[in-house]
């Protein structure tokens, strides 16, 4: 045990001696781990478990889609949401998103929040509950009546301080006063990362409207009721609705998607392949930059090897205390790569 620690100390003095040689290789080593563990850790996230939702695999999301002008994924016009409302068979229900930018006023400064305005169940449509409080109620998506907020567990924390009390209290959205009702759990992120959710309240109007297409619409399979049945149903529904009303409705095409799918957009698995190839390539070249300065040690201390082989010290020993130098050098690495990756995840996910 004390030989080990005398390869320890003595690794310290020999890396400290060639600092920059040893500086190379530690940045060398942090670049590639903390470019891999990111990128892992990302995909893995979003690819592999991107939809971490109780009813996940009941879910799907109605999509409009133009292939002639390369339009993949569209929302729907809120004409379109109310009908299908009424006519679907295939969903327990159908819910409806959309993206907004809101400013919360009050003490301090007015900060800006990415916010989603829902319908009513939508959290109880993906199988998720807010953490503290409730979601919304369908007596709140009417005009007038939508003036209440869900606050995201980060937004709690940070402008809230975390005060469990928040419940019911007024906070001033867009100068108006909305009342808190919710706050969701830690790290629940639907349908994108949002910081706060506000009912979805359409007036009788653009109830109407066929040209405005800026709803995503949710739905809810019925138990039994598989997703190629139900994306059969809502095509036929979406073709006569084309049928219906040509003037805006024709050369837009229904693509159903499942909840993962939707949550991962574009990335494919071709995507997906060429993300895995170019941090390997980083792994590789980092691994490579590695062994280039570390061979340029070695070449230098033939010398001090030659010294220690005629004082009586044996090949296993010189090479246990050049593995100990090469596991330092590695350990503070990886220590500088986690932190990389850290900072890394953080900067993609921001």
């Amino acid at each position: 045990m004390g030989t080990i620690w005398q390869d320890i100390r003595y690794s310290g003095r020999m890396l400290w001696k060639h600092r920059l040689a040893t500086l190379v290789s530690i940045l060398a080593f942090a670049v590639g781990i903390g470019v891999n563990t990111a990128m892992f850790s990302v995909a893995e996230a979003f690819l592999l478990h991107p939809a971490p939702f109780e009813n996940a695999n009941r879910v799907v999301v109605l999509v409009d889609s133009r292939p002639h002008q390369n339009i993949d994924m569209n929302a729907i016009a809120p004409a379109t949401y109310f009908d299908w409302r009424k006519e679907v068979r295939s969903f327990d229900r159908l819910g409806a998103f959309a993206w907004d930018e809101i400013n919360l006023t009050g003490d301090g400064h007015p900060q800006k929040v990415q916010a989603f305005r829902i319908s009513a169940g939508l959290f109880e449509m993906l199988g998720v509950q807010p953490q503290l409080g409730r979601g919304f109620l369908s007596e709140e998506e009417q005009p007038g009546k939508d003036q209440e907020i869900i606050l995201g567990h980060a937004l709690w924390e940070q402008h809230y301080a975390s005060d469990e009390h928040i419940l019911g209290k007024n906070i001033k959205v867009d100068g108006k006063s909305f009342a808190v009702v919710g706050v969701m759990a830690k790290g629940f992120d639907f349908p994108l990362p949002a910081e706060a959710w506000i009912p979805l309240a359409i007036d009788a109007k653009e109830r109407e409207r066929r040209d405005n297409r800026w709803l995503w619409v949710v739905g809810l399979l019925k138990p039994g009721v598989s997703f190629p049945e139900a994306s059969a149903e809502m095509r036929a529904i979406a073709q006569r609705e084309a049928a219906a009303y040509p003037d805006t409705d024709k050369g837009w095409e229904l693509r159903p998607m499942t909840l993962p799918e939707f949550m991962t957009g574009n990335l494919t698995q071709e995507y997906t392949k060429l993300l895995m190839g170019a941090v390997a390539l980083v792994l590789l070249i980092a691994c490579a930059d590695v062994a280039n300065v570390q061979f340029a040690r070695m070449a230098g201390r033939t010398n001090e090897f030659a010294v220690r082989t005629a004082m009586g010290g044996s090949r296993l020993r010189i090479m246990r205390q050049l593995l100990t130098e090469s596991l330092l050098l590695a350990a503070c690495g990886a220590a500088l790569g986690l932190l990389m990756a850290q900072w890394e995840i953080q900067l993609i996910l921001s």
